[in-house]
């Protein structure tokens, strides 16, 4: 995975964004989060970000279609979109009855992500919590207040 520093490197035209799309009411539990493990790991050197899961409060604002919920995002490199969608095709959401929104993203010349951005983002977040951490949080029902 490609994290110098404080900011996420996405080189030159090989980034391409997923997006997560959850089937509505989707819950996840441990075999959810196994299963997202497991493609994160057989991604291996082509995750540029594993992302984060959008779990609850979803809100969208102007027109977004009538695409499934917003479920999280990856950054991953892939030579081109055939690649990326090639990638993206084994990702757990899919067999969930989800979905994945694939998009290359466009560099744009002379743009660097200060910390502000990217830089903040990766600087100020903590550790990957442990596996079971994760776990318990798929697998806390809805009307359950956070930990």
């Amino acid at each position: 995975m490609t994290q110098p520093g404080p900011y996420i490197v996405i080189p030159n035209d090989r980034g391409h964004l997923l997006v997560h799309r959850h089937p509505p009411n989707y819950t996840g539990d441990s075999d959810t989060f196994a299963a997202w493990e497991a493609w994160f790991t057989e991604l291996g050197d082509a995750v540029v970000d594993l992302g984060n899961p959008v779990l609850d409060d979803r809100r969208h604002t102007g027109d977004t279609g009538k695409a499934p919920p917003l479920g999280g995002y990856t950054i991953i490199n892939a030579a081109d979109i055939a690649e990326a969608t090639r990638l993206a095709s084994r990702c757990p959401v899919i067999q969930d009855g989800g979905g994945v929104e694939i998009g290359r993203l466009t560099p744009i010349p002379g743009r660097k992500h200060p910390p502000r951005t990217f830089g903040s983002l990766v600087a100020t977040c903590p550790p990957r919590p442990p596996a079971g951490a994760v776990q318990a949080e798929f697998a806390r029902q809805p009307d359950q207040p956070k930990r």
